[in-house]
């Protein structure tokens, strides 16, 4: 019989980098927020505060 794999985390978010999915989309929407009223670095870095 072949040893079955179990995944260790199961209801864990996917991560990017350092952060997980739920993490990053503050930062990201602030981002896309402040590219368009043209003050991206003060949303995005509001978005990770």
């Amino acid at each position: 019989m072949k040893p079955v794999k179990i995944p260790r985390r199961v209801d864990e978010p996917p991560h990017l980098l350092l952060w997980s999915a739920d993490e990053l989309a503050p930062m990201l929407l602030g981002l896309t927020i402040g590219v368009i009223i043209g003050k991206a670095l003060i949303c995005f870095l509001g978005g990770y505060l």
